[in-house]
């Protein structure tokens, strides 16, 4: 999970002279770090309980109030990555700038 990362982080290094690219593609990360963390810490432990451990000898009611969690929790998740997505989008539709410091070509001199 925390590998598809890479490929905005590199666009990220890559686009950093573009104050515009830069914005939305930090917008991205974030929320994308955010949500892996999200999913290790909350998502992932009630995962753990309901599905691995077959309910861990909670009681119904303990059970479907763990489901109603891991629903909400997985929603806002879901919400969070999809404003990093639509940051990657916006970020990919943009021009790229030419850099400051790209190299010029040489002037030719007229009166040679």
């Amino acid at each position: 999970m925390a590998i598809r990362n890479l490929p905005v982080l590199i666009a990220l290094v890559l686009g950093w002279y573009s104050k515009l690219h830069r914005q939305y593609l930090l917008i991205t990360f974030i929320s994308l770090i955010i949500g892996i963390i999200y999913t290790f810490t909350y998502i992932y432990p009630i995962n753990e309980v309901l599905m691995t451990q077959a309910g861990a000898d909670k009681s119904a009611e303990e059970i479907r109030t763990m489901v109603d969690k891991w629903i909400f929790a997985d929603r806002l998740r879901f919400a969070v990555m999809l404003i990093g997505y639509f940051f990657l989008l916006k970020a990919f539709r943009l021009q790229i700038p030419e850099q400051q410091n790209s190299i010029r070509k040489p002037t030719v001199n007229q009166n040679e």
